[in-house]
């Protein structure tokens, strides 16, 4: 319906069970069953990687980082970027598998080729969290990312992250 609603030439749309997790699907270019899809990605999975044009991804976000990541050959991923997941790498986890899907195909990408667009997220000046957060993300991405004694800079720890797979 949204799809129509917009009046977008994608026919397809799907939409995981997020479950604030580093679970990572790819769906490829000559997959059709998209029920099939939609079976397996309701088990749970925090970003989708869409490799065929026809296809649209949704995910939903409340303060979770949403992140966009477009690689020159026009594939895209979404990815949920929560606390947990991305203390867990997802978007890290993503950005690879990206790359290495592109490499597979015979492109020769640069990681500062890809683009990453980041959505609205909770700030640093709202995101209290336990002192048990704040070590895992110190210990993550180091201490850039802990604003204080009782907040946590998710935006800071995302682009740590990217910039430590050589992403802009």
């Amino acid at each position: 319906a949204l799809l129509n609603a917009l009046d977008l030439e994608c026919k397809t749309c799907l939409m995981p069970h997020q479950v604030h997790g580093t679970n990572v699907y790819t769906v490829a270019v000559g997959q059709s069953d998209y029920a099939a899809v939609r079976t397996e990605i309701e088990q749970g999975v925090d970003a989708l990687i869409v490799e065929p044009s026809q296809v649209a991804a949704l995910l939903c976000f409340a303060d979770c980082v949403p992140v966009i990541i477009v690689s020159p050959s026009s594939v895209f991923a979404v990815v949920h970027a929560g606390w947990k997941g991305l203390v867990a790498g997802i978007v890290k986890k993503t950005f690879r598998l990206m790359m290495e899907a592109d490499r597979t195909k015979g492109f020769s990408f640069s990681p500062k080729d890809y683009n990453v667009y980041i959505g609205a997220y909770i700030h640093a000046e709202c995101f209290e969290t336990g002192e048990d957060v704040r070590l895992a993300f110190a210990e993550a991405f180091g201490t850039d990312c802990v604003k204080d004694a009782s907040h946590v800079d998710l935006g800071k720890a995302l682009r740590l992250s990217l910039e430590g797979e050589g992403a802009d």
